[in-house]
């Protein structure tokens, strides 16, 4: 199996919170409650957070491709809808790395995007 496919299957998800710097979605994942977190930092420039059940940290529970296709999926709407110039998020966890640098080679570029690290080790997303 493709990594590609296996970010196929979203789970539900609807818009919480839609404001002219801060968006919000949430997701239900094994009846924990997840989210992901859009804030504006300048003009065309997002940030970019999401956790299950306020927890940010990996849960170690097998969850993480459902979770993961999830947060893809609310991406690409995102970007959709704003077309933003940049988007940043941040992995702190080996495990998360990992998963982060082939998202960014593989998704990133379908979405139009070019990836690179920051020197802090943030993931950037730029629009080509």
């Amino acid at each position: 199996m493709k990594l590609q496919e296996l970010f196929d299957k979203p789970l539900p998800w609807k818009w919480h919170e839609k404001r002219k710097d801060f968006w919000d979605a949430m997701f239900d994942v094994d009846g924990k409650e997840g989210y992901i977190d859009f804030k504006q930092e300048h003009p065309g420039e997002w940030s970019i957070a999401f956790a299950i059940d306020s927890d940010e940290e990996v849960s170690g529970e097998g969850d993480e491709f459902k979770v993961f296709a999830t947060v893809i999926d609310i991406i690409k709407n995102f970007i959709k809808i704003h077309k933003p110039k940049r988007l940043e998020f941040t992995a702190k966890e080996n495990s998360r790395i990992k998963l982060y640098n082939k998202f960014v080679k593989v998704i990133g570029s379908k979405l139009g995007y070019k990836a690179k690290r920051s020197k802090y080790g943030d993931y950037i997303l730029v629009r080509k």
